[in-house]
């Protein structure tokens, strides 16, 4: 029995949601704009507005994967991002809202694959070869880093 599967991707990608909005339920959107996770990091708008966008990266990468044979996923600059979505100036809650959006749309299509649609691989223009269900893994660690980015810079702000 494989170790990643996808009903441990989709269970452990469900809970972000419920941690960010249980841990962002009482930050302001002051607060979300100063609290800063490091001297040269980033605030927590703008780590929300990071999970959102690469939301999108994550299921448009995974869709390629079902939908053509070994697809090449080409690299995300991530600073690039940062300035052309404008992160610092976002608001907090239609940020959050719109990333809940974009997951829960992500584990909506990712219910509909079958056996074999999870196994397809792309190959990645950094990381080589993969498959769905690893990406679906690897969006959920996503998910885990930036959510103890997020907690340290409450915690520093306080």
């Amino acid at each position: 029995m494989p170790i990643f599967t996808a009903e441990k991707a989709l269970r452990t990608l469900r809970q972000t949601p419920i941690i960010l909005k249980s841990i962002l339920q009482n930050v302001s959107q002051a607060q979300a704009r100063k609290a800063i996770d490091g001297e040269d990091g980033w605030t927590v708008v703008e780590i929300v507005c990071h999970l959102r966008d690469m939301e999108a990266v994550f299921f448009a990468r995974a869709q390629r994967m079902v939908e053509a044979d070994y697809p090449h996923l080409p690299s995300i600059d991530q600073l690039e991002l940062v300035v052309k979505n404008d992160y610092a100036h976002q608001d907090l809650k239609k940020t959050l809202t719109a990333f809940l959006q974009k997951r829960q749309a992500f584990i909506e299509w990712l219910e509909t694959l079958n056996d074999e649609q999870w196994k397809r691989r792309g190959i990645h223009a950094e990381y080589g070869e993969y498959s769905v269900v690893e990406l679906a893994i690897n969006n959920a660690v996503h998910d885990v880093n930036h959510i103890e980015q997020i907690l340290k810079a409450l915690g520093d702000s306080a």
